[in-house]
């Protein structure tokens, strides 16, 4: 499907706006053909000449892909194609091509899941779809605009049986689209660029089950929708064998953004039905695969949620100032430590005054938007590929690879008026895995300092959420591991592992 998405999109987009250089139709029709080969797909077509015109007609982009097990043990997978009727490539006169495409180019999919064969139809459609081409043969520039762009499911069947409408739909409607995508070739490789603006995206979803009683309907709009991505790809690699592209030198950065989100939803299952709205003020997700490394960030500002259903006893509503969560890790073996890191940032979050009074009608507890941040650096040196499933199911228990250290940039967490922040740095010994019961042995130091817990513990005696007992032993643990700070209700923790595995809290031995 990422295929589909990534390859389709240029060849199912819209209107140019310049050419400079000279290009023929067929040399743009070639240069199609080949980009969705090289993106995994088989191409047939029919083509005929006449005058300055290259008509391909009965166009059909296929593609089968495998995913696990099927019924009754055959193979699981699924294929899908892309029909169109025909294409049409003109000159414009002035060295460039203009591209019309049909007004609907359906999309067949099935899929083996694992208990039934699903077969969907999803068609294509547009509103004032067309693009020109320039360039040279090698490096052809694609500029499009189109009023809008439609996907809808027509056809849907499960085991052979049809699917009405009342029980399941999908539709996705793209506005104001414009962008321009280049591709480059070279012996050795295929490079696409892409910068496509949407406009404003809306989509719909619904789904009902009777047999189990479950239902759904999902809904809502992203304005200001900016996609941009480059992909590079070895002449003669399958992509269906991401490990081996990726070593052959496979890579792409992909990013979307929104100025802004609104969605709604509701979920019915055993006749509980549950609503629920979201949104944001903007937001970005981005994906990279470059050389040995991943990497994968997403951001939002501006959050909120509310929440309300039949088995919940009152209703929820949330905000967020802003959430950042981003992972980069190494993809290929390795006989070297390599970088790794992990990133969580929930930044103001905000609970409503209904939600308060449930557990604080008296108001002991500062309500001010609590915040978790959570930095964290590595190194780790894998074992094999992340895309390799072969050779991870061949590790059997064995880990992938060996974590070598692990460095604390940063925690901190603030709620109910306490604060906990944290800093820290390990090492771990790969060839001592008895010391802590296979684990291999750190050695390293975590500091930590906490504010305002005494006053805490305080409020939630006062509200009943902890008793005396409790609050002792708390406290009696506080002491244990913490010594007192130099501002009132304050504390500080040094967390020490030796070379020999023994473990302290500042310098008093505790294992």
């Amino acid at each position: 499907m990422s295929r589909l998405a990534g390859g389709t999109a240029l060849a199912l987009c819209a209107l140019a706006t310049s050419a400079l250089a000279d290009v023929t139709p067929q040399q743009v029709w070639d240069d199609l053909a080949r980009y969705m080969r090289d993106f995994g797909y088989t191409v047939q077509a029919d083509q005929s000449s006449s005058g300055d015109t290259l008509t391909v007609s009965n166009v059909t982009l296929s593609m089968e892909f495998d995913s696990g097990d099927g019924p009754e043990g055959e193979a699981g997978g699924g294929t899908v194609a892309v029909r169109m009727d025909e294409i049409v490539l003109r000159d414009r006169g002035d060295g460039s091509v203009a591209v019309e495409f049909p007004a609907s180019m359906p999309i067949d999919m099935a899929f083996n899941d694992g208990e039934d064969v699903v077969e969907l139809t999803v068609d294509y459609t547009h509103d004032g779809l067309e693009m020109v081409v320039s360039g040279v043969p090698d490096a052809l520039v694609y500029d499009y605009t189109a009023d809008s762009l439609k996907l809808e499911m027509t056809d849907l069947r499960v085991a052979g049986d049809a699917i009405g409408r009342d029980m399941g739909r999908l539709s996705v409607d793209m506005g104001q689209v414009s962008g321009q995508s280049t591709i480059t070739r070279t012996e050795a490789l295929t490079s696409a660029a892409q910068d496509m603006t949407l406009g404003e995206v809306r989509y719909d979803l619904a789904f009902d089950d009777p047999e189990d009683d479950t239902a759904g309907e999902y809904s809502g709009t992203l304005t200001g929708v900016e996609i941009t991505g480059t992909s590079d790809i070895p002449r003669g690699v399958n992509l269906e064998d991401m490990a081996a592209a990726i070593a052959a030198g496979f890579g792409g950065t992909a990013r979307l953004s929104h100025d802004g989100s609104e969605n709604r939803f509701s979920v019915t299952e055993e006749g509980a039905e549950t609503t629920g709205q979201t949104g944001s003020d903007e937001g970005a997700f981005e994906f990279e695969i470059s050389g040995d490394r991943m990497r994968y960030s997403a951001t939002t500002r501006g959050g909120r949620i509310a929440l309300a259903g039949d088995e919940m006893p009152l209703p929820v509503t949330a905000s967020l100032g802003e959430m950042e969560f981003s992972m980069s890790v190494p993809m290929q073996p390795s006989e070297t430590p390599q970088d790794a890191s992990l990133t969580l940032n929930l930044n103001e979050l905000s609970v409503s005054e209904v939600i308060w009074n449930a557990f604080d009608p008296s108001g002991r507890l500062p309500r001010t938007p609590a915040s978790f941040v959570l930095d964290i650096g590595a190194q780790v040196t894998p074992r094999v590929s992340l895309f390799d499933a072969d050779a991870i199911e061949a590790l059997d228990e064995q880990p992938p690879g060996e974590l070598n250290t692990v460095t604390l940039r940063d925690l901190t967490l603030q709620a109910g008026g306490g604060e906990l922040t944290g800093v820290g740095a390990f090492t771990f010994d790969n060839d001592d895995l008895e010391t802590f019961n296979g684990m291999p042995r750190p050695e390293g130091t975590l500091e930590l300092t906490v504010s305002g817990a005494n006053a805490l513990i305080d409020n939630l005696i006062a509200m009943g959420l902890m008793t005396d007992e409790d609050a002792m032993g708390a406290r009696m643990m506080l002491s244990m591991f913490t010594v007192p700070g130099s501002e009132p209700d304050t504390a500080t923790s040094t967390i020490q592992i030796n070379e020999r595995g023994h473990i302290s809290a500042n310098g008093q031995r505790i294992q």
